[in-house]
């Protein structure tokens, strides 16, 4: 997850020295959206991305003055015109409000610390950032205010003013940005959803399960692996997982949180091992269920589970698991599997982009303002 990448960088930095930028609202063809981090270092290393890499540098030298005065800026970088005096190469013709603050503001603590809490915390919230800020409405740039389970902001007149759209936020999949008319002056902010990382649970730690741990960590999901064999159970297998458990599958719901954000792939090429498995996880809440093998395998799970009069899972399960990209090796077959994890967690189909009609990132429901103009 690469705000954990951010984070680990940022606690150890010289802050005084370093900076962090954040995309706030968009319009157009954008490369990432709102929420997007990139922390530059002092020795100019930068963690997180902003753009395909073409904003970076540019970025990292406006930083320079953030850092060398501790005032936070807001800049917007336009490229949808021929005319714009700065094309830096871009193949996309978007606009991007990207706000710039030295790493040793309270408000990047704030903002960093609430979004590194969920890897502890499996809860959703939502965070408000202020980015543009006109006349005197005693708010800040770079203010935030946060919501985490239900629990109202409280304590600044920026807090109250996004409460409900901060609410609105623990149930919607994209940032939104709004502006507040308050008294004294008018403020700009985005909300974004904050949730935990991905959790993977691959049950099964035959050797086809250990390319698909390492594939997911390279994605930055937290991956547990489960096996009733302990001896397969070794960090020298599995270097990133971050737990190694065996366990009776009836015992998953009390081991782990079984969420929103986690998906489990069942993989132990036993059948009844399997099935165990599959009557564990099949009626719980998490966001994807995938099995290995053929679809006829996956029957005659089900109908195991019908003779011994268990219910069917509530959830649909991937059978086989995967995307249809002519997988054949382990490795093959872990991309095939994780691209079809990212693909229902997201709520797409995993097709072609080339076919889709509908824009690649959704539609923003507001636009940048007019901000310091990139030159």
């Amino acid at each position: 997850m690469e705000i954990h990448d951010i984070v680990a960088a940022w606690r150890n930095a010289d802050r005084r020295a370093s900076a962090l930028a954040t995309v706030v609202s968009v319009e157009g063809s954008t490369y990432r959206r709102p929420g997007a981090r990139m922390l530059i270092l002092p020795d100019g290393r930068r963690v997180g991305a902003i753009s395909g890499g073409c904003l970076e540098a540019d970025v990292a030298e406006r930083a320079r003055g953030v850092i060398a005065t501790g005032e936070p800026i807001c800049v917007l970088w336009d490229t949808r015109t021929e005319s714009a005096e700065i094309l830096l190469e871009l193949g996309c013709r978007g606009a991007m409000d990207i706000l710039i603050e030295r790493a040793d503001s309270p408000d990047v603590r704030s903002a960093l610390d609430f979004l590194a809490s969920f890897e502890a915390d499996r809860g959703a919230g939502a965070l408000a950032t202020a980015f543009r800020v006109k006349g005197s409405p005693e708010v800040r740039v770079g203010e935030r205010a946060a919501l985490r389970s239900g629990f109202r902001p409280t304590g600044s007149r920026f807090g109250e003013a996004a409460a409900a759209e901060l609410e609105s936020a623990l149930a919607a999949a994209r940032p939104i940005v709004r502006t507040y008319d308050l008294p004294g002056g008018r403020v700009e902010a985005v909300i974004e959803r904050a949730d935990p990382p991905v959790s993977l649970l691959i049950c099964g730690a035959g050797e086809d399960a250990v390319p698909l741990a390492t594939l997911a960590r390279g994605l930055g999901w937290e991956t547990r692996v489960f096996d009733h064999r302990p001896a397969l159970l070794t960090s020298d297998r599995f270097p990133s997982a971050r737990a190694l458990l065996s366990i009776d599958a009836a015992a998953i719901a009390r081991t782990v949180a079984l969420d929103r954000r986690t998906a489990a792939v069942i993989m132990t090429h036993n059948n009844e091992r399997d099935l165990e498995w599959l009557r564990a996880l099949g009626r719980s809440e998490i966001g994807y269920l995938g099995l290995l093998g053929p679809r006829s395998r996956a029957q005659r799970l089900l109908e195991a589970l019908e003779e011994e009069g268990d219910e069917a899972p509530r959830m649909p399960f991937q059978s086989p698991a995967g995307l249809d990209i002519g997988s054949e090796t382990p490795q093959e077959i872990a991309l095939s599997i994780l691209a079809e994890v990212q693909a229902v967690l997201a709520g797409r189909s995993g097709g072609f982009l080339r076919d889709r009609r509908a824009p690649i990132h959704s539609e923003l429901p507001a636009a940048p303002g007019a901000s310091e103009a990139a030159r």
